[in-house]
């Protein structure tokens, strides 16, 4: 009798985990399904970019040198142009945030996002423009 109550409550617990796990399933299913629709679709905005000439930037208190090569993203083909005109004002906002750099600065960990960070701020601030983004199609220390 003590047998057959252990395996019907294993039965009825067994039951249970199946339900629950399936419900687990579904709801994140769901979840991941509804973020997909709200997300936009990177691929059907049109970006703009401005590549940059190789900068060489020093480095704070260091006999090094970084090399560093920008390429800087838009969604306002407007502002691709403004970008192009000025590309004197963001060599000088990169040179100004990468002097403030030790080297150690610039080799951490997380140090590339951080720069590019800093100097996307920069931009987007003189530029008043937030859809800026900053790309490093090279990064050297020499």
């Amino acid at each position: 009798m003590k047998g057959k109550l252990n395996i019907k409550i294993l039965i009825i617990a067994l039951i249970i985990l199946i339900v629950a796990g399936v419900a687990v399933v579904f709801f994140l299913k769901s979840k991941a399904s509804s973020e997909e629709e709200k997300a936009p679709n990177p691929s059907s905005e049109v970006n703009y970019s401005v590549t940059m000439e190789d900068m060489y930037c020093n480095i704070k208190n260091s006999k090094r040198i970084l090399k560093i090569k920008l390429t800087i993203q838009t969604s306002d083909e407007n502002k691709k142009a403004i970008i192009e005109a000025k590309q004197f004002v963001i060599r000088d906002e990169a040179n100004k945030i990468i002097r403030n750099n030790t080297e150690e600065d610039l080799l951490g960990t997380g140090s590339m996002e951080n720069l590019k960070r800093a100097i996307q701020r920069s931009l987007s601030n003189y530029f008043a423009d937030e859809s800026i983004v900053v790309f490093f199609d090279e990064f050297v220390i020499q």
